[in-house]
């Protein structure tokens, strides 16, 4: 994260993740909405989603053990997000993700800001 000034962080972190993400988790949904199969192109959305996530970690057996917490919040996005993109539309699943990013990454903003040190 050093390497990115913080423009940087906030365009990639919330605004191209977002668009990214949803477009390829959240975009496919529609055309199963219709079908038997929604449900399953569902829960395989969340969990690719969450899966997608554990790269955040670095992978050790541990981190790979913890996976399923170390994700939750990523899950939980991904099922409000398959909600809010089959009920609302594909633009206001981007604008959530977008909102949670912002969220996270305004801790990190400040630090980068007030230079604070991080050990």
């Amino acid at each position: 994260m050093d390497d990115y000034t913080t423009p940087m962080l906030f365009l990639l972190i919330v605004i191209v993740a977002p668009l990214f993400e949803e477009l390829l988790f959240r975009g496919p949904l529609a055309f199963f909405k219709e079908t038997k199969r929604f449900k399953i192109a569902l829960y395989v959305s969340i969990l690719l989603f969450g899966a997608v996530h554990i790269s955040n970690f670095e992978i050790t057996p541990m981190a790979l053990v913890l996976s399923p917490f170390l994700v939750a919040p990523q899950l939980v996005l991904g099922t409000f997000a398959g909600f809010i993109r089959i009920k609302f539309g594909l633009i206001w699943s981007i604008a959530l993700h977008a909102c949670h990013n912002f969220i996270l990454f305004l801790p990190l903003a400040l630090i980068k800001l007030l230079e604070l040190p991080i050990e």
